[in-house]
């Protein structure tokens, strides 16, 4: 059975799920942004990371617009994760036979 990307999100979400998914950092930090506040939604600085964002709220972190979201990227595995060359440091013992 082949899983496929979920599709997009268009209905509202939270705001740290926002902010994590466009790549500027984790959830827990996008919080600590909100409780410092760096991001405002909408022209309105946040006080509490319990917001509600839909794709068009203007989000704003340090007055600057935010990038769109990351594609979700899910790991390989089975076949696929066969046809990958693997990430291995030179040093180490265990290598792919030729």
């Amino acid at each position: 059975m082949r899983r496929s990307a979920p599709p997009p999100v268009d209905g509202p979400q939270r705001i740290a799920k926002v902010l994590a998914r466009a790549g500027l950092c984790s959830r827990r930090d996008a919080e600590r942004w909100i409780a410092e506040g760096r991001v405002a939604v909408d022209g309105a600085v946040l006080a509490s990371p319990a917001v509600l964002v839909t794709p068009a709220s203007d989000i704003r972190v340090d007055g600057k617009p935010i990038p769109r979201p990351e594609r979700t990227r899910l790991p390989a595995s089975g076949r696929e994760a066969a046809k990958l060359e693997p990430v291995l440091p030179s040093s180490t013992k265990f290598r792919r036979e030729e």
